[in-house]
């Protein structure tokens, strides 16, 4: 059903240059059918074989296919979107598990209607919750999207889909970097991979030291109230998972309480929920939570401690936690675990330059893959009115 015109900033054209004819505004009701997903399998590899509902996470695509349950035959995949009415977390899935869900819906495009367009034209919906914290499908399907001719659908598509599959193709290869290190890693330190030295021998043989003899925790207490100085503030939020990047900094002045000064060449690790993996190596001199643990190398390079406190075993002792809703690392139990270290300082810068290395390597191919993201996001205020 036509109800207005409209005119988005960036526009594509037919064959011959010229432009689409003007959108128009449909109810989604009018181009998309919906059932729950107990006909379909759900893909992917982090769920199980179990009826229950997947965690949609936003900005993942997924595909659906159908399957015959008394056969357990394969279809071909079924382009649809996931709905969910608790969160409306719609995506795109690809096989093995079956979903049973009465806050799931399937919402399927109609013949002729491009379901990834609609897809990005619905996350662009605003909702006002339910009394019972609900999106509801049926006040869902009633909402208006702008809408342009199928060719022009299709044209949008496509150009977001080549934009996808590139942010796709470098978030793998920051996967294949991250795992390629957590080997390297795993070699290192277990001296199963050596570096020698400027004659070609191998160093003094690794020594079994506790980490209060490589690092002392620093508390240094900086209360924003009384103090002068405004820092740069790090949070918990403030650190990514797995690896050591910085996110986001907050004014120390916005806080009330009280904070820890640390020093440029510093290791943070986050102590609360220590299997979240938050941890940096500070480039510059600032405060941060005292959820957050700040180690000061001491007899060991300051790059080497923070590679150190990325290993497996590190990661073993700091999730020997105190605590149950609130699980903490215990530093008792940390500062004292035995670590096995190279003894030549020489052998330890190595490792850790060479880590260090492929960790602007992964920097590089994140930060490509947020400009990605952004000239996306750019992309869709301009494509879609």
């Amino acid at each position: 059903m036509t109800i207005k015109s409209n005119k988005p900033r960036l526009r594509f054209k037919d064959e011959l240059g010229q432009e689409y004819p003007e959108w128009s505004t449909k109810r989604l009701q009018d181009i998309v059918d919906y059932s729950q997903p107990s006909k379909y399998l759900v893909a992917n590899s982090e769920y199980d074989d179990t009826y229950s509902t997947p965690v949609l996470t936003a900005g993942k695509s997924f595909i659906l296919g159908y399957t015959n349950e008394s056969q357990g035959v394969y279809a071909e995949p079924l382009p649809v979107i996931i709905f969910d009415d608790f969160t409306t977390a719609f995506k795109f899935v690809n096989f093995p598990f079956k979903a049973k869900s009465s806050a799931m819906k399937i919402l399927i495009a109609r013949q002729g209607e491009n379901i990834r367009f609609i897809f990005e034209a619905m996350k662009r919906i605003k909702f006002p919750l339910s009394e019972h914290k609900r999106y509801w499908i049926s006040e869902f399907q009633r909402e208006n999207i702008s809408y342009p001719s199928s060719k022009e659908q299709q044209k949008i598509a496509d150009f977001l889909s080549a934009v996808d599959e590139k942010i796709e193709q470098l978030e793998k290869k920051r996967t294949l970097l991250e795992k390629y290190k957590q080997g390297i890693v795993q070699r290192l330190f277990s001296e199963e991979l050596r570096f020698k030295d400027e004659n070609g021998q191998e160093y003094k043989q690794w020594q079994q030291v506790s980490l209060s003899t490589i690092a002392t925790l620093i508390r240094k207490p900086f209360n924003p109230s009384t103090e002068n100085d405004d820092y740069p503030c790090i949070e918990l939020e403030s650190l990514s998972q797995n690896d050591g990047r910085l996110v986001r900094t907050f004014k120390s002045t916005q806080y009330k309480s009280v904070k820890n000064l640390f020093e440029i060449g510093d290791v943070l690790f986050g102590k609360l929920r220590p299997y979240l993996r938050k941890f940096w190596y500070a480039t510059f001199k600032g405060v941060c939570s005292s959820e957050i643990w700040i180690l000061r190398p001491a007899m060991v390079p300051s790059r080497f401690l923070f590679q150190l406190v990325q290993t497996p075993q590190f990661g073993n002792v700091a999730n020997i936690q105190s605590g149950t809703r609130m699980p903490r690392s215990d530093w008792n139990i940390v500062s004292q675990s035995s670590f096995h270290i190279p003894t030549s300082t020489r052998e330890q810068s190595k490792i850790a330059d060479f880590l260090s290395t492929i960790d602007e390597k992964i920097d590089l191919v994140s930060r490509q893959i947020k400009r990605a993201r952004t000239f996306k996001q750019g992309l869709l205020q301009q494509l879609f009115v």
